[in-house]
C-alpha cells in the first residue's frame, strides 16, 4: 500500500511537472569580408549495371563507374549589397569514367575539364556576371558556359540550402518546409533532374571544426530521363551549416539508383534495366 502512495505521488509530480521545452536555433548571417578565402571541394560519383535484353533474351550487362572531381580556391576581393568580385583559381576540375559494353570490352576515359588549372576575376550584380581571364586575353564560349553554372547574378533567384534556415528561429528534431520551385532551383532540376520528394529536418546542433552548428537532415527523390533511359536515385544525409554566421560547411548525400529504358536500334528494340549507387559530396574551408 506504501509503494502504491509513493508510486501515485511521483505521477501526479509528473503530470503536473512543466514538459521540457524543444531546443530552438536560430541560424545568424554574416556576409564575407575582403581577403578572406573559400576552399572548396566536390565529388560526384555513381556506378550502374544495365542488363540489355533482345526479346526477353539476355545479350550481356553494360557496367559504368563515374567520377567527378572538382578543387577551387576563391578570394573576396569585394563584398557589398550591390556588387561582389572574387577571384577564383580551379585547381582541379577532373572527370573520369570506366565502361564495360556487354561483350566484357572495357574503355576507360579521364580528362581535365575545360577550367582546370585556371584563374578567373569575377564580378557579380544585381543583373549580371562577368568573368576575367588570368590566364588569357579572353574568356573562351566553353570557358564561359562553365563558369556560370557556379556563379550567377544576385537577382537570378538562386541560393543554397543556407538560404532555406538563416535568420529564422528552428527546433530540433522538426521538419522545414520547402517550396517545391525553391526545391528546383537548388538541385538545378530544371536543366538536369526532376525532384519528386524532398524532406529536411533539423536533426541536432554539434561543433565541427571547433564552430557550433545545425546539422539537417535531407532526403530526397530525383528522376532524370536521357536517351531513353529512365534513372530514379532516393538520396539521403546531411547539411551542415554554422549557426554564428550561416556559413555552409558540408553536405554529403547518397543512396541507391534504378534505371529502365528501351533503346530502338534499328528493326531491333532493346530494354534496359538495372541499378547502382549515387553519392555526392561537398565541402568548405573558411580562412579569414
Amino acid at each position: 500500500m506504501r509503494h502504491s502512495t509513493f508510486a501515485l505521488i511521483g505521477l501526479a509530480f509528473l503530470l503536473l511537472a512543466p514538459a521540457a521545452r524543444a531546443e530552438t536555433v536560430v541560424i545568424k548571417t554574416k556576409a564575407p569580408r575582403k581577403g578572406m578565402v573559400v576552399k572548396t571541394t566536390d565529388l560526384l560519383e555513381f556506378s550502374m549495371d544495365l542488363d540489355i535484353k533482345a526479346d526477353g533474351q539476355l545479350l550481356g550487362t553494360m557496367k559504368g563507374h563515374h567520377i567527378e572531381r572538382s578543387q577551387r580556391t576563391e578570394k573576396v576581393l569585394l563584398w557589398t549589397h550591390a556588387k561582389q568580385r572574387i577571384s577564383v583559381e580551379y585547381v582541379e576540375v577532373t572527370s573520369t569514367e570506366n565502361t564495360t559494353d556487354p561483350m566484357g570490352q572495357t574503355e576507360r576515359k579521364s580528362q581535365h575539364e575545360v577550367l582546370s588549372g585556371r584563374s578567373y576575376i569575377v564580378e557579380i550584380t544585381e543583373d549580371e556576371v562577368t568573368f576575367e581571364s588570368l590566364d588569357a586575353d579572353f574568356v573562351t564560349n566553353e570557358e564561359l558556359a562553365a563558369l556560370k553554372e557556379d556563379y550567377e547574378p544576385m537577382s537570378s533567384g538562386g541560393g543554397d540550402f543556407n538560404d532555406l534556415v538563416v535568420g529564422k528561429e528552428l527546433v530540433v528534431g522538426e521538419e522545414i518546409e520547402v517550396p517545391p520551385e525553391t526545391i528546383a532551383e537548388l538541385m538545378g532540376a530544371d536543366e538536369e533532374f526532376e525532384v519528386g520528394e524532398f524532406g529536411m529536418r533539423l536533426t541536432e546542433t554539434r561543433r565541427v571544426g571547433g564552430k557550433p552548428c545545425a546539422i539537417f537532415a535531407i532526403d530526397m527523390v530525383l528522376s532524370k530521363r536521357e536517351e531513353g533511359l529512365r534513372m530514379v536515385v532516393r538520396m539521403a544525409g546531411e547539411v551542415v551549416i554554422r549557426i554564428k554566421d550561416g556559413w555552409l560547411v558540408s553536405v554529403s548525400l547518397e543512396g541507391p539508383l534504378a534505371a529502365d529504358g528501351t533503346l530502338e536500334d534499328g528493326e531491333m528494340s532493346l530494354s534496359m534495366v538495372g541499378g547502382g549507387t549515387m553519392k555526392g559530396t561537398l565541402n568548405y574551408r573558411y580562412n579569414r
